[in-house]
């Protein structure tokens, strides 16, 4: 490998262990809006770095196995070569994350690496991922949970529910409500298991919360729950600076906010034949809780004061009022939470946090969406079937999911619930025991995948920040403003529905 292509791939490096690389640091900031880790980076890249010399070819020598990872000394290894192919982005990436740990339990194994389509990777569609897979040798399929009940239907995947009594996976080991939806995708059977899950949940600030005398938000809370909670927070003050009931990351994106607000309560944006609801009854409501908190000040909308000299952790949380305990709630992932752990581990932050589930009225105390979740599956032309399983029983162990804990905590949760003593307060602790509404988050994941779905937030999100900045200054009402973009978000599908027709 070139020097400068060995420095883009050390510079890539998906540091699950922890630590962040520069490139992924500035995904988390960029994608999350809130930001957090656990222990030290340098522990992370130095995980990292002996995982890329495995990869290399130090796992060929048998004796550092039991020295390096002494808990697969005992391991079953397989008695013949066998080779897999993965779908993944890139071989390098996948060896660093999967591949080299799995080669040192499974000696005899090699892996190729199947790249989807250029065309899968412009459209993200169902179509032009069937044809990519019925063109590939891809043994381990990965994709959105939205196809799982078209690819089995169709036979390109296989149940795998013998497949899983044959290789004792234990399916109480995974993150329960993840086997629900699969089950629920796949009419009763299972078709995968999901990994790099993530949802929103409800961060709030408990000593905030206790200096000012406002009840902490209970399980169960809906929008209008917190709604009432942060508007006590009017006119507070704090460290001489504003202090507000609610915020949403480091940099205000009110629209995104109101988006994700509305998925907790189990909103869509389109309905289910991808027709615009931007100005639906409901829709109405959050947009006028959302312009109301802005105008009065208990939402907050300061905008990030950061230098970009500083170091990469220390950008992430400067300016951000949540983290500078200022706001007492905000709705964020669990990359969230991972990056902000760093900083209280390093002292950076002093305050007291929890979480909690914020739901829809229908289903009190479950989250009714997934910001991320990825299905891995067999392909059915696959010849090495049980080799495949093998895999994917690694990725659903409860080893796996211990040891990234252990070393410093996955950046999104992983199949199985950690081994780990957890703790009751911990972030990891927290997502894994809430619980998803099943058919609102398939419905949600279903719809995200129709054709009109991307034309409409495209255009949502080009122009409802204005419409939104035009309302909290009183030049136009929330009716009015949804009629505008209402029409826009119409005129967006009419012209998907065009392009299909052609």
């Amino acid at each position: 490998m070139k020097h400068s292509e060995w420095e883009k791939h050390l510079e890539e490096l998906p540091l699950g262990s922890g630590g962040f690389s520069p490139k992924s640091m500035k995904q988390i900031k960029e994608r999350i809006r809130l930001d957090g880790k656990r222990r030290s980076p340098i522990r992370g890249i130095t995980i990292a770095a002996v995982c890329t010399l495995l990869a290399a070819g130090v796992w060929a020598v048998g004796d550092y196995r039991q020295a390096l990872f002494p808990s697969l000394g005992a391991s079953k290894t397989d008695e013949q070569e066998f080779r897999l192919n993965v779908q993944y982005g890139d071989k390098s990436s996948f060896m660093i994350r999967f591949g080299t740990t799995y080669m040192l339990e499974h000696p005899k194994a090699s892996f190729e690496v199947s790249v989807p389509s250029e065309e899968y990777g412009q459209k993200q569609d169902l179509a032009s991922y069937k044809k990519w897979v019925s063109e590939s040798h891809a043994d381990v399929l990965r994709f959105p949970l939205a196809f799982v009940d078209d690819l089995a239907a169709d036979g390109v995947i296989v149940p795998l529910d013998d497949l899983i009594k044959q290789e004792k996976l234990d399916l109480e080991a995974l993150y329960p409500s993840a086997v629900d939806l699969l089950k629920e995708a796949g009419n009763g059977r299972m078709y995968g298991i999901m990994d790099d899950l993530d949802m929103n949940m409800l961060i709030y600030n408990r000593s905030l919360f206790r200096s000012k005398g406002v009840p902490l938000p209970e399980k169960g809370a809906t929008w209008d729950d917190i709604v009432r909670l942060a508007a006590r927070f009017e006119g507070a003050r704090d460290q001489g600076k504003p202090a507000y009931g609610f915020s949403y990351g480091s940099v205000p994106d009110p629209f995104r906010m109101i988006y994700e607000i509305g998925q907790s309560q189990g909103l869509s944006i389109v309905d289910a034949k991808g027709r615009p609801q931007v100005n639906s009854a409901s829709w109405k409501v959050i947009w006028g809780q959302v312009s109301e908190g802005l105008r009065k000040g208990w939402i907050s909308d300061e905008l990030p004061d950061h230098a970009e000299a500083l170091d990469p952790l220390t950008a992430a949380i400067a300016g951000n009022p949540f983290y500078n305990g200022r706001s007492a709630m905000t709705l964020q992932p669990y990359l969230s939470w991972y990056v902000m752990s760093e900083a209280i581990q390093q002292g950076m932050l002093q305050d007291e946090w929890d979480a909690i589930p914020m739901s829809a009225p229908t289903a009190p105390g479950k989250i009714s969406s997934l910001t991320d979740g990825m299905v891995y599956a067999i392909n059915a032309k696959s010849a090495n079937q049980a080799q495949a399983m093998k895999f994917i029983h690694y990725l659903a162990s409860k080893e796996r999911s211990t040891k990234a804990v252990e070393t410093g905590g996955p950046q999104l949760l992983l199949a199985a619930m950690p081994g780990a003593t957890i703790g009751d307060g911990s972030p990891i602790g927290r997502y894994y025991e809430s619980e998803l509404d099943v058919s609102a988050v398939l419905q949600q994941a279903e719809r995200s995948q129709l054709p009109a779905y991307s034309r409409v937030m495209s255009v949502l999100s080009a122009k409802a920040n204005a419409e939104l900045r035009d309302i909290t200054d009183g030049k136009s009402t929330v009716d009015e403003a949804l009629a505008r973009l209402q029409a826009d978000a119409e005129q967006a599908a009419i012209a998907v529905e065009s392009e299909a027709g052609q």
